[in-house]
């Protein structure tokens, strides 16, 4: 991977590892849990906070120039946007996942330039797995160059969806897209479903809600642009919104992410 500032990802690279132990201990067994604002579909762990103050200290000590926002965390996202860089941190992508003892759960750490995706780093300790990327340098899997699925119908396309805590959008969507789409998945991880259609096991990902926030999907959708992918809200620009995102559209190609932005102005 050729790289235009490699301390950064490098370092997010090496930030994502320092914390696995401690994923992979509590993995199944996160400690306490707690629903946020009192919502039984929205929960948090220990650690889940415990993750994320290790990497804010990590990232502090290296790059003490540099902002920091996280789910778990105080974050001023006003603020944030007047430094050069920021770190945009969702130190457990898949919570119900990790405490139900699913695999399917991950560490993501993005990295904002100017207001821009700039560095993504997904690391799910479980499986080892990495996927990293840098604007204009490509992406990979372990190491591996990766790249989008080259569908283009949706009636020949296999993908994921979600929809937040929005439960009639989640109706709506699998209603509009289960007899479009060749099969759907569930899988519970904004940011590791996406990652799937960077790497082409998933041809598209649809998120129907409006509850998503930037750390959700700020490193993944690095790593799908530079996989060869879009993603984009249903409007069609791009996620760099700090909160209630209004609907995630991630697809291989620009053929099937037409056809999905078509069915989410729809709703």
């Amino acid at each position: 991977m050729n790289t235009q500032h490699p301390q950064i990802l490098t370092a997010a690279i090496e930030f994502a590892r320092a914390v696995a132990p401690l994923f992979v201990e509590r993995f199944g067994n996160a400690g306490s849990v707690e629903r946020k604002e009192g919502n039984a579909r929205n929960l948090v762990s220990e650690t889940d906070q415990e993750i994320e103050r290790r990497l804010r200290a990590m990232i502090s000590e290296r790059f003490a120039d540099h902002a920091i926002v996280g789910e778990e965390g105080i974050s001023d996202w006003t603020e944030a946007q007047k430094k050069e860089f920021v770190w945009i941190l969702d130190p457990i992508d898949g919570t119900t996942n990790y405490i139900q003892g699913i695999p399917y759960c991950c560490i993501s750490i993005g990295v904002f330039r100017q207001g821009a995706p700039h560095v993504g780093v997904i690391y799910n300790p479980i499986s080892d797995t990495l996927y990293a990327s840098e604007t204009g340098a490509g992406a990979t899997k372990n190491g591996i160059p990766i790249h989008t699925s080259d569908t283009r119908e949706l009636p020949a396309a296999f993908g994921s969806v979600g929809w937040d805590r929005d439960l009639a959008a989640g109706q709506e969507l699998i209603s509009s897209l289960i007899s479009q789409a060749r099969k759907l998945r569930v899988f519970g991880s904004h940011a590791l479903s996406m990652c799937a259609v960077a790497d082409g096991s998933c041809d598209f990902f649809f998120n129907a809600g409006t509850g998503a926030h930037l750390w959700d999907v700020a490193a993944a959708q690095c790593i799908v642009s530079e996989a060869g992918g879009l993603t984009t809200d249903r409007s069609g620009a791009s996620l760099t919104a700090f909160e209630n995102i209004n609907r995630i559209v991630c697809a291989s190609t620009t053929d099937l992410h037409g056809q999905l932005l078509n069915i989410a102005q729809s709703f």
